[in-house]
C-alpha cells in the first residue's frame, strides 16, 4: 500500500506540475523525496520479508 501512495504521489507532481501549480523546484524536490521514501519502503519490506524472526543484527 505504500508503495502505491507513494506512486500516487509521484502522479500528482507530474500533474500539478504540467498546469503549472508548482514551480520546477518544488517539482523535483518531490521527485526527489519519492525517490528516496520508496528506496526505505522496498528497504522496510525486504528486511521484514527476509528478516525473519531474529530482526537486525
Amino acid at each position: 500500500m505504500a508503495k502505491g501512495s507513494n506512486g500516487e504521489v509521484r502522479s500528482q507532481a507530474y500533474s500539478a506540475f504540467d498546469v503549472q501549480f508548482i514551480n520546477q523546484e518544488s517539482f523535483e524536490d518531490m521527485l526527489r523525496r519519492t525517490d528516496i521514501l520508496k528506496i526505505k519502503i522496498i528497504n522496510l519490506i525486504l528486511t521484514l520479508k527476509f528478516g525473519g524472526p531474529k530482526g537486525y543484527k
